[in-house]
């Protein structure tokens, strides 16, 4: 337990199948005298997906997704959002208050993507646009409600090539105009990470692909 204090400790680790004990492993553990944090000072943005009614009955998957929310940040300080969703998480204010209280640090309000090259249609894309911030604003007084405003940001366009950037940076523009206080992230290929554009200010997070 985090309870515990400092020193050096023994003790002997029994692996069993059934009544048989198969193996003995002396264990030696180091407890230092400091304890981790509860909430992780690192804000991490994965995919945490819906589960399948493939593989489990129906009825189960609401359970289970929570079990594996609070299986993740117990256990290892990760956020439990989905950063490819079109649409804000389907949290209440009250299970968000929890998710925090377990370590909760970060949450995408929505992911914003468009079609690449041709098949992209602009008119098309703003009206989406359109509809997720409509889906965003009507969110908020959850994320208000649950004091959690400032753990939130906006995912925008996964690595997009460096000739489609006009795009990734009209959305940002535009999100930080309806919203100044809340970050909007992107793995775009910019090298210069928008220090070349005039527009460069309206992504507040950078996430570059590894060799760069």
């Amino acid at each position: 337990p985090d309870t515990a204090a400092a020193g050096e400790y023994q003790g002997t680790l029994l692996v069993r199948a059934r009544d048989l004990v198969v193996e003995r492993v002396s264990v030696r553990v180091t407890v230092w005298d400091f304890t981790l944090p509860s909430v992780p000072p690192l804000r991490t943005a994965l995919s945490f997906r819906a589960l399948s009614p493939k593989l489990y009955p129906a009825e189960t998957i609401p359970g289970l997704v929570q079990a594996y929310e609070d299986w993740m940040l117990d256990q290892y300080g990760l956020n439990p959002g989905n950063i490819y969703s079109s649409a804000p998480p389907s949290w209440s204010a009250e299970r968000l208050r929890d998710l925090v209280d377990r370590g909760l640090n970060a949450i995408n309000l929505a992911y914003f993507n468009a079609p690449r090259g041709d098949a992209f249609d602009e008119t098309a894309y703003w009206k989406r646009f359109d509809e997720q911030v409509r889906a965003v604003e009507a969110y908020m007084p959850i994320i208000e409600a649950a004091g959690a405003r400032d753990l939130c940001y906006f995912y925008c366009f996964d690595e997009r090539p460096a000739e489609q950037l006009d795009i990734v940076f009209a959305t940002a523009k535009r999100l930080k105009q309806l919203w100044p206080d809340i970050e909007v992230m992107s793995t775009a290929y910019d090298r210069t990470f928008g220090l070349d554009r005039e527009d460069g200010d309206a992504v507040d997070i950078w996430v570059p692909l590894t060799p760069h």
